[in-house]
């Protein structure tokens, strides 16, 4: 029972971290296809709408790039995980699965993550449609109590497997 209830909370933990931005990049070159989003005069600034599953942020109506910033905040809770089953969880903006986030092409995206000064351990996120620094896994491995910050442009994702990662691949690290 406690292997299946891990192997659950790291497949949704992992569906969250590779689900959260669908079309990112950090250092990836441009090409024919997201030079245009790229060449766009960027304007304004805004925060990030973080939503909980299965909602996901409005829609964005804007014509143009933006900077985005995001605020995610790591804790670590006890929640029940299945009736009389409870886990401490690693949650990313208090839930599991964790935030969804919505951001337009193009838009530079400032991302910040803060771990609660209650965590007992260092955290961090790995944006897997983030190309560079590990998908920020480097750049956002984060102490309790601290915030760590990394940029990048979201881009068109032009990878077609990351669904059949998410189905057969992940669940093998229970």
């Amino acid at each position: 029972m406690k292997k299946i209830a891990k192997t659950a909370m790291v497949v949704a933990s992992a569906l969250f971290l590779s689900c959260v931005i669908t079309s990112c990049s950090n250092n990836e070159a441009p090409t024919k296809e997201n030079s245009e989003a790229i060449s766009e005069k960027m304007e304004g600034e805004e925060i990030a709408v973080l939503t909980d599953a299965p909602n996901v942020p409005p829609p964005i109506t804007r014509k143009h790039p933006t900077k985005m910033i995001v605020n995610l905040e790591v804790i670590e809770k006890e929640m029940e995980m299945m009736d009389g089953v409870k886990y401490n969880f690693w949650t990313f903006g208090g839930s599991v699965p964790g935030k969804f986030i919505r951001v337009r092409e193009g838009d530079f995206v400032e991302f910040h993550l803060k771990n609660n000064a209650s965590s007992k351990l260092p955290h961090n996120i790995d944006l897997h449609a983030v190309s560079g620094q590990g998908g920020g896994a480097a750049a956002t491995m984060t102490s309790p109590g601290h915030e760590t910050q990394f940029s990048f442009t979201a881009l068109k994702l032009r990878s077609i497997h990351l669904p059949l990662r998410y189905s057969s691949s992940w669940y093998a690290y229970s």
